[in-house]
Protein backbone atom coordinates (compact mmCIF):
# COMPACT_ATOMS: atom_id res chain seq x y z
CA UNK A 1 0.00 0.00 0.00
CA UNK A 2 1.19 3.48 -1.02
CA UNK A 3 0.00 5.39 1.84
CA UNK A 4 1.89 3.06 4.22
CA UNK A 5 5.41 3.07 2.59
CA UNK A 6 5.49 7.11 2.25
CA UNK A 7 3.57 7.39 5.89
CA UNK A 8 7.00 8.15 7.21
CA UNK A 9 7.38 10.93 5.27
CA UNK A 10 4.44 13.10 7.14
CA UNK A 11 5.76 11.77 10.69
CA UNK A 12 2.85 9.12 10.57
CA UNK A 13 2.83 5.27 11.50
CA UNK A 14 0.45 2.95 9.95
CA UNK A 15 -0.58 -0.18 12.08
CA UNK A 16 -2.95 -2.39 9.72
CA UNK A 17 -3.57 -5.74 11.33
CA UNK A 18 0.22 -5.71 12.23
CA UNK A 19 1.46 -8.31 14.73
CA UNK A 20 2.53 -6.85 17.87
CA UNK A 21 5.80 -7.93 17.27
CA UNK A 22 6.19 -6.16 14.04
CA UNK A 23 4.80 -2.81 15.44
CA UNK A 24 7.21 -3.68 18.24
CA UNK A 25 9.96 -3.38 15.82
CA UNK A 26 8.89 -0.38 13.94
CA UNK A 27 8.55 1.51 17.25
CA UNK A 28 11.86 0.34 18.67
CA UNK A 29 13.20 1.62 15.09
CA UNK A 30 11.37 5.00 14.67
CA UNK A 31 12.01 6.13 18.50
CA UNK A 32 15.38 4.61 19.43
CA UNK A 33 14.05 2.79 22.10
CA UNK A 34 14.67 -1.04 23.21
CA UNK A 35 11.07 -3.04 23.59
CA UNK A 36 10.91 -6.07 24.70
CA UNK A 37 7.82 -8.65 24.86
CA UNK A 38 8.48 -10.90 28.10
CA UNK A 39 5.35 -13.58 27.16
CA UNK A 40 5.96 -14.96 23.54
CA UNK A 41 2.26 -15.80 23.32
CA UNK A 42 1.33 -12.10 22.92
CA UNK A 43 3.61 -11.45 19.77
CA UNK A 44 0.96 -12.65 17.16
CA UNK A 45 -1.88 -10.27 19.02
CA UNK A 46 -2.88 -8.36 16.25
CA UNK A 47 -3.10 -3.82 16.29
CA UNK A 48 -4.34 -1.21 13.65
CA UNK A 49 -4.19 2.65 14.34
CA UNK A 50 -2.69 5.57 12.47
CA UNK A 51 -0.63 7.55 14.50
CA UNK A 52 0.64 11.21 13.00
CA UNK A 53 2.96 13.21 14.84
CA UNK A 54 2.23 10.91 18.15
CA UNK A 55 4.48 10.39 21.32
CA UNK A 56 6.32 6.80 21.78
CA UNK A 57 3.63 7.21 24.91
CA UNK A 58 0.79 7.68 23.61
CA UNK A 59 1.13 4.79 20.78
CA UNK A 60 1.83 2.40 23.65
CA UNK A 61 -0.94 3.64 25.85
CA UNK A 62 -3.32 2.86 22.84
CA UNK A 63 -1.71 -0.39 22.37
CA UNK A 64 -2.44 -1.22 26.12
CA UNK A 65 -6.05 -0.28 25.81
CA UNK A 66 -6.59 -1.93 22.62
CA UNK A 67 -5.00 -5.22 23.61
CA UNK A 68 -5.07 -5.26 27.54
CA UNK A 69 -0.92 -6.10 27.68
CA UNK A 70 1.23 -4.51 30.19
CA UNK A 71 3.39 -1.74 29.60
CA UNK A 72 6.34 -0.98 32.12
CA UNK A 73 9.42 0.73 31.55
CA UNK A 74 12.47 -0.83 33.49
CA UNK A 75 16.39 0.28 33.02
CA UNK A 76 15.84 1.83 30.10
CA UNK A 77 13.64 -0.52 27.83
CA UNK A 78 9.95 -0.99 27.66
CA UNK A 79 8.44 -4.56 28.77
CA UNK A 80 5.39 -5.83 27.77
CA UNK A 81 3.98 -8.65 29.02
CA UNK A 82 0.24 -10.48 29.88
CA UNK A 83 -1.93 -12.97 28.77
CA UNK A 84 -2.64 -12.36 25.71
CA UNK A 85 -4.85 -10.31 23.49
CA UNK A 86 -8.27 -9.31 24.76
CA UNK A 87 -8.90 -8.28 21.24
CA UNK A 88 -8.47 -11.29 19.48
Amino acid sequence: DLDRELAWLSNTIIFEDTSLASAMSVLEARFGVSIIIRNPAITKCKISGTYKNESLAHILDAIKFSTGVEITGKDGSILIDGKGCENQ
